[in-house]
This record gives structure tokens, C-alpha cells and sequence, in this order.
């Protein structure tokens, strides 16, 4: 809409320079040069993009109030910030200009083609007569004297020969300076452009100077008296707006022109003003964009635009959601990346997980569309955009479409979430319908030691989280942070998690002495938390309980240690939550009471490695360094990398001094990098089992310089995948992958070679070339022959 307005407003200012100065002169194919120059100018100016980068030093930050973005419109230079509840008015009468626009679009269409279908009868209900390249079409019926590109009608009513040929002559100059085609693209013109009145202004001065044009061409080797002469007897005819009339008004301009003395050559330099208007209306009406890159003192950018894909919102129907037993979204898994699905809750209403990366107002929308079944609505009431263009801060809401009803979620800082979301971090949103107060929107991140569960909302107003004998989890309130944690989960590594999540509040967890178990885990604590010190015996807290005279398998009921802090007081707690136990415990007639449960050591300070999907990954350390398209990934993700995806990789293997050296000691655990340009994360669930499935056959495989794997492909196909590895056996030179029983051909530098050959070698190959041969192009191209595969290894001596 913004362009059709900014093209009619070019169009209106290159009109009135026309006819306020143009229009007297005589230089009439300049003047309709001038005009559709001028239609076409108005539809390319306002497309017309200029950028600039302006640099910008900030020392100090920027409050939330302040509007700030990257790219600033010469029409709007401030970011739009405003409610979708406050919009829902203005999006109506958009959509209700548009289905009006859009009419319009279509009558006149329909007038156009109309016309078109009037020359067509006129054609068909007149034969015709060749003259040249002209169709000549003469009937005493018709009531026009006019033409149609290479077809001409004439009146011969009350005509004689000599006028005949004159209007032949006049139409067949119309028809030489293709005056019809620029009949035909303003018609075009029109359909777009209907509702703008200057395009009739327009067309009207470019058919007065098609018939000036002629006018004076004519005029040149004719009569003038007699021409004249001519158009007033011709003077009243029927209107076909599309053709070219000899008789169409206005007659006493046309006349006026024919005998008028040509204007001066020299008042052609006023046609040079239209070079300023020209500047000018680029200046207001072009798209001026300013690129603003904040950088500190140090003269370094501040922000970076976010790279991670937005997924595609996928819906749920298997009412998963509860808080017993713990989903695998609260891991922290690579691709919680690609988190974006709603389920249904079977409380009244949704339950809706998403990484902030993917948390579009596209997405919102989408939602949108399902909550409504529910009278449910996620409003975003207000939003600031940051310099490199991402939503920094956003406030979301939820409206009851039905009863009106608002409940504000409170600010998010977009930044700080989306950094969590690569780490696997994600927002979680329950809504209700009935029970409408319980709704919130909550970030939950951290690690596999320790969950966050953050609000932007006071505890009263939102719901807790926490899963018996599983629980390692701070609540965040606005008003009140808990951290409640299970004996088996309180490890070191929880503390220090913990510890250093509080720490900007003045609040640490200090583990003072302890001791363990044979199974490692933490028995005898004491421990203090704010201006609180206590001890704790965390072996008694742990409880396996039954059914009397139940063959049902004995399950835990654990108590839990939670350290309380208020943050408006200062006042930190510690206490046992024994809810769960006391609750099934108080009528102990139908419950036996086990020994305290002989834990075995669950691995918590050191958890097992899961398997990588890329097959060299899996021999780095834990926590290697991991590089993507040049941004840093925490290790998690490969177990969810597609290796068919890179364009290009590189890796070092733990305690390498050239990477150490190169990156630091973040690379100690080892170093992955690669560049892709496709998607290059596994979200196919099937497709990820399917490829753990064979890293883990490469894996039981000895190391050594050719490796041989056997699996079953999609189709269930039995097909052979052979590496040949370089000197270190784990980092692979060439690799192809065949039908089981393939025949293949190994060479180096071109002679064929046994595998042994291979196998024994410490050669070095710096190149060379594989393949699958499947097909007889290949079989030619090779000169291959009862072969199914082959390697080609080029070594350094060559």
C-alpha cells in the first residue's frame, strides 16, 4: 500500500510540472516522451533502495524505554512498537482497503478486456482490404473514423475520395509512431493505478498529443484550411477510448496547434527542470535505509545479529505434558535448537515449547491460530529492536478472547534468551482456558545439572516447578528465588551451578565440609546459604517405599533440600521439603517402609559421552571447542550435526599444541570446526536413529587404515561403507559407500594395489579421487570395468 501511495504522489508532481509548463509548447513527441517517462519513473522511484552505514560509540546502556533499531525509513524513523491487541482495529480496515483495492483492480481489468472485445466485433463485423502492412476495414455503417495499431476503420458516410484518403493518411500515422502501444500500457497502468485521478489526466494529454503529433504531420503536406476543414465536420463521433479517433476532441486545440507558430528551440532547456524534480522526488519517495553499527570504546561492534534458523512450529496431540518424570527438553539437548511444537494439555488448554531463536511474531501467529479454539490469545504489548535488527527486549501477554481477560507475562530480555537458547535454553508457555489465572510464560535453561525455571511474574501468580527425587532446579520469581534439589542430585557441580547463578544477587551456596559414600555421592553436608549455616545427613533423605502385599516394584519418595530467598527482604532459608514422603507415609498400614535405598553411582560428576553423529567427534574430549559458519556451539551439538552437509571441515584431537595455540585452551578437549550452507542439524528423528546406528557400528570397529562398515540404508538395502583413514587411523582421507559385495579397486598413484598395501603403509596421501561406479557413464569416464567402486590416493613422492 505504501508503494501505490508513494507512486501516485511521483506521478502527481511529474504531471503538474506537464501542464504547468510543458503543455504550451509544441514539442509535442518530447512532451509525450516526457509523460510516459514520467508513468514509469513513478513506479521505479519508490523501489529504488539507498543504504548508508553511520557508526555510532555508546559507552553507557541503553534503558528499555528508548527506541533503537537498525534500519531507519525516511518515512517512519522510529522502530513500530505497539500492541497486536491495539493493531487489531487498524488490521481490519487494512484488509478492508485491500478487498476494496483489489475490487478495483478487477473492474477495470474487466473494463480493459471490454474494450479489447469491441475492436474484436468491430473486426468481425467489417471486411476488410490490405494497404501495405494495414488492415483497412470501410463500412458507410460505422460510426468512427479510427485505428488499432495496424488496423484502421473508416466512415465513408458523406466522405469524399479526397477526405478518405486523408483520414487514411492521419490513421496510418498513428499507426507509424506506435501510438496504440502507449494506449495500451496506460490501460495497463490503470488496472494497477485506478484509484489515483492523475492517471486520467494523463491518458487524456497523451491521446491530445498523439493527435497534435499527427496533426502537424499532416498538416505539413496537406491543406491546412482543408484539414481543418475536415475536423470540424468530423467533430461528434461514439468514444472507444482505446483507439485512436481522427474526430476526437478537443477540436479547437488541435486546430490551434496546426496553425500556431512552432515554439522556440530554445524554451527545450526547460525540459532540464525535470532533473531536480526528478532529484527531489527520489530524495522523499526512495527507500532510505541506515545501517547504524554501535561499536564501544574499543571500537568494536556491540551486538551480532543471531544465525540460528527459526524453525517451523510443529503441533503435538499426544498430551505429554506433566511434571512427573523429566522431558527431554529439560537436558538441554542440541536440538532443543529446533525447538517449536504445542501440545495439548488435558486441563483446558496448551502447553507450548520454543527456542527463543525461533520465537517469531510469524510463530506467535501460528500459535494464535490454535489457541483461538480455547478463546486464547498471545498478545505481544510492546517490543524494542536492537541495532543489529533482532528483537531485544518483548513483552508478551495472553488474552481471554471471551471473557477480555489480560494476564501480562512482563518484559524479556531477547538477547540474553537467545544465547540461552543456543545452549538449549527454551521458553515454555502454559495457557488455560478455564483456569485462566494459572497461565505463564517461563525460560528454562541451564544444564544437565541444574534447571532454571524463570518468570517474569510473583510466585502466587504462576506455577513451580519440580519432579520428585529428579529435582536440581532454581524457581525464579520476581519476587522469590528457590532452589530446591534432590539428595542424589545435590553434587559439587550443582553447587557451583547454582552458586554462580546467584552470586549477582549477593547470594552464593557454600558446601563447608562433607563426606561420601563408597558410590561417591554426597552423605554428611553442611552447608550455608546467605547469613544461614546447617547441616544435613542427605543418606536419610532418601527413601524406597511400597505397597503392603504388593508385588508392584518398591519406587522412591525422596525429601529435598530447599534454600529460600526473598528478594525484596534479603531473607535467605534453608529447610527439607518432605511433602511427597510425610503425604504417602501418614497412614502406614498400607504403606512398608524399605531400608534407606543402596545407591549406585549414577555418573552425575561425570556423565557418559553420548554418541556424536559425526564419527571423528567422537574421539574428542568433553567439552570440545566447536566452530559453525564462525560462531561458537557448545559441544552438545554434534550429536545432532548432518555431516552430508558440510562444505568444509576441520578438526584437531585433544591436548593438539597447534590448536591450543591457535584458540587457547578452550581447545584442550579438542577442536571442530566446519562452514555449511544448508541446514546442517539432524531434525528427523529417524533419520538421527538411523545415523547414531551406524557411528556406532564405525566405532566397534578396530582403527586401522581401511575400515569397513556393514548397514542397512533407508530402504533397508545391506550396503558397505569403506574409509581409508590417514596415518593417525581416526581422521578419514576418502571414504565411499557400496552394495555389500561390491567388488572395488584400490590404487595408489594410479597402480592397483592390494588393501594390504594399504593397511601397511605410512604413506601420506595429499590427494586423489573415489567413487561409487554405478552406471556406464561413470564406467567410461574411469575405464573401469567389473568394478563397483574404486580409490585413487595420491601420495607426497609424486
Amino acid at each position: 500500500m505504501e508503494f501505490l501511495l508513494k507512486s501516485s504522489a511521483c506521478l502527481i508532481i511529474f504531471y503538474a510540472l506537464f501542464y504547468f509548463v510543458f503543455k504550451r509548447f509544441s514539442f509535442h513527441s518530447a512532451n509525450r516522451f516526457y509523460l510516459i517517462f514520467a508513468l514509469i519513473l513513478s513506479v521505479i522511484i519508490p523501489i529504488i533502495s539507498f543504504e548508508k552505514e553511520e557508526i555510532r560509540y555508546e559507552t553507557a546502556k541503553t534503558n528499555f524505554g528508548e527506541n533503537l533499531m537498525i534500519e531507519t525509513n525516511s518515512m517512519d524513523n522510529l522502530p513500530e512498537v505497539q500492541s497486536m491487541q491495539k493493531n487489531e482495529v487498524s488490521i481490519n480496515w487494512q484488509q478492508i482497503f485491500l478487498a476494496m483495492y483489489l475490487l478495483g483492480m478487477f473492474i477495470f481489468a474487466v473494463m480493459f478486456f471490454r474494450k479489447i472485445y469491441q475492436i474484436w466485433v468491430l473486426t468481425k463485423n467489417t471486411k476488410y482490404e490490405k494497404l501495405k502492412n494495414l488492415k483497412l476495414f470501410i463500412s458507410d455503417k460505422n460510426s468512427i473514423n479510427a485505428s488499432f495499431f495496424n488496423l484502421l476503420f473508416i466512415n465513408t458516410k458523406s466522405l469524399n475520395p479526397h477526405e478518405i484518403n486523408l483520414i487514411l493518411a492521419h490513421e496510418e500515422a498513428h499507426f507509424q509512431k506506435l501510438h496504440s502501444l502507449d494506449l495500451l500500457f496506460l490501460e495497463i497502468y490503470k488496472i494497477v493505478f485506478w484509484f489515483n485521478p492523475v492517471v486520467y489526466f494523463v491518458q487524456k494529454s497523451i491521446k491530445e498529443i498523439h493527435e497534435y503529433e499527427v496533426d502537424l504531420r499532416i498538416s505539413e503536406v496537406h491543406d491546412r484550411k482543408e484539414y481543418a476543414h475536415l475536423l470540424l465536420k468530423l467533430g461528434i463521433s461514439t468514444n472507444y477510448p482505446i483507439l485512436h479517433q481522427f474526430d476526437k476532441k478537443p477540436l479547437s486545440e488541435r486546430i490551434n496547434f496546426i496553425f500556431k507558430k512552432p515554439t522556440n528551440n530554445m524554451k527545450k532547456l526547460y525540459y532540464t527542470l525535470l532533473v531536480p524534480v526528478v532529484v527531489l522526488s527520489i530524495m522523499s519517495f526512495s527507500q532510505h535505509k541506515t545501517v547504524i553499527i554501535t561499536k564501544n570504546a574499543a571500537n568494536k561492534t556491540t551486538k551480532e545479529k543471531s544465525e540460528i534458523k527459526a524453525y517451523p512450529l510443529i503441533i503435538k496431540n499426544d498430551r505429554n505434558y506433566g511434571t512427573w518424570g523429566v522431558s527431554k527438553a529439560y537436558n538441554f539437548p542440541a536440538s532443543n535448537i529446533s525447538l517449536n511444537y504445542i501440545t495439548t494439555v488435558n486441563n483446558n488448554g496448551f502447553n507450548y515449547k520454543v527456542n527463543p531463536n525461533s520465537f517469531t511474531e510469524t510463530n506467535i501467529s501460528d500459535v494464535n491460530k490454535i489457541l483461538k479454539n480455547r478463546n486464547l490469545a498471545l498478545i505481544v504489548s510492546n517490543k524494542q529492536i536492537d541495532f543489529s535488527g533482532n528483537i531485544s527486549k518483548l513483552s508478551v501477554s495472553l488474552k481471554h478472547l471471551k471473557t477480555k481477560a489480560t494476564k501480562d507475562f512482563g518484559v524479556f530480555d531477547m538477547e540474553t534468551c537467545r544465547k540461552e537458547g543456543e545452549n538449549g535454553g527454551f521458553f515454555m508457555i502454559d495457557v488455560f482456558d478455564k483456569n485462566f489465572e494459572k497461565s505463564q510464560m517461563v525460560t528454562m535453561f541451564g544444564s544437565p545439572n541444574l534447571l532454571i525455571n524463570k518468570s517474569n511474574l510473583n510466585r502466587k501468580d504462576h506455577s513451580i516447578f519440580s519432579v520428585n527425587s529428579e529435582s536440581s532446579i532454581i524457581n525464579h520469581s520476581a519476587d522469590k528465588i528457590t532452589f530446591q534439589v534432590s539428595p542424589d542430585k545435590f553434587t559439587e557441580l550443582a553447587i557451583q551451578e547454582a552458586s554462580a547463578y546467584l552470586k549477582p544477587f549477593g547470594l552464593n551456596i557454600t558446601l563447608n565440609s562433607f563426606t561420601k559414600e563408597q558410590n561417591g555421592l554426597l552423605d554428611k553436608v553442611n552447608i550455608t546459604f546467605g547469613d544461614v549455616t546447617k547441616s544435613f545427613i542427605l543418606s536419610e533423605m532418601r527413601h524406597l517405599i511400597k505397597l503392603k502385599d504388593s508385588k508392584e516394584t518398591p519406587y522412591r519418595l525422596d525429601e529435598s533440600l530447599v534454600f529460600d530467598f526473598e528478594i525484596k527482604t534479603n531473607e535467605a532459608k534453608v529447610s527439607i521439603n518432605d511433602f511427597w514422603y510425610k503425604g504417602a507415609v501418614k497412614n502406614k498400614e498400607n504403606i512398608e517402609i524399605l531400608d534407606n535405598p543402596k545407591i549406585e553411582n549414577k555418573g552425575l560428576e561425570h556423565p557418559q559421552k553420548p554418541i556424536r553423529t559425526v564419527y571423528k567427534t567422537n574421539f574428542l574430549g568433553d567439552n570440545p571447542m566447536v566452530v559453525i559458519n564462525g560462531k561458537e556451539f557448545p559441544a552438545e551439538i554434534l550429536t545432532r550435526l548432518n555431516s552430508n552437509a558440510f562444505d568444509w571441515s576441520r578438526i584437531y584431537l585433544p591436548n593438539d599444541k597447534t590448536a591450543i595455540e591457535k584458540y587457547g585452551e578452550k581447545a584442550k578437549d579438542g577442536y571442530f570446526e566446519f562452514k555449511s550452507s544448508e541446514n546442517y542439524l539432524i531434525t528427523d528423528e529417524k533419520q538421527l536413529a538411523q545415523t547414531i546406528d551406524l557411528i556406532k557400528k564405525e566405532l566397534a570397529v578396530p582403527l586401522a587404515r581401511i575400515q569397513k562398515i556393514e548397514y542397512q540404508d533407508a530402504e533397508n538395502v545391506n550396503r558397505l561403507k569403506i574409509k581409508i583413514n590417514r596415518v593417525d587411523k581416526i581422521t578419514t582421507h576418502f571414504s565411499i559407500e557400496v552394495l555389500k559385495n561390491s567388488k572395488v579397486l584400490y590404487m595408489i598413484d594410479g597402480k592397483p594395489v592390494s588393501e594390504e598395501e594399504i593397511e601397511d603403509s605410512n604413506l601420506s596421501f595429499i590427494g586423489g579421487s573415489c567413487g561409487e561406479i554405478n552406471s556406464d557413464d561413470i564406467i567410461k569416464e574411469t575405464g573401469l570395468k567389473g568394478y563397483n567402486g574404486y580409490f585413487n590416493l595420491i601420495t607426497k613422492k609424486n
